[in-house]
């Protein structure tokens, strides 16, 4: 986490993207070769699995990317007051 207290999604983000391109490798793969129904079974296992866990991992990156969006709002916030004050205070050196 950065000094926002935001977590970096893109290394998540890449992770997911490198599985499952792998996995779309793999079904290829084993297309190709026409393997047994055991092997399949076993990719097949395997995979609702990996696919499980990236559900969990969407939802954190969710959860982050909500994060993100309430810090910028509430810079925004702080930029949007800092300068009505800077106003403020230019009127006042204006009178």
């Amino acid at each position: 986490m950065h000094s926002s207290g935001v977590k970096h999604t893109c290394p998540d983000i890449d992770r997911i993207k490198k599985t499952l391109f792998q996995m779309v490798k793999d079904m290829e793969y084993y297309v190709k070769i026409e393997c047994d129904s055991d092997t399949i079974s076993d990719f097949l296992s395997s995979s609702a699995s990996e696919l499980y866990s990236m559900t969990d991992e969407l939802e954190d990156l969710r959860v982050a990317n909500s994060d993100l969006r309430l810090w910028g709002e509430g810079l925004l916030e702080e930029k949007e007051a800092l300068e009505l004050q800077i106003s403020a205070l230019e009127d006042l050196n204006d009178k």
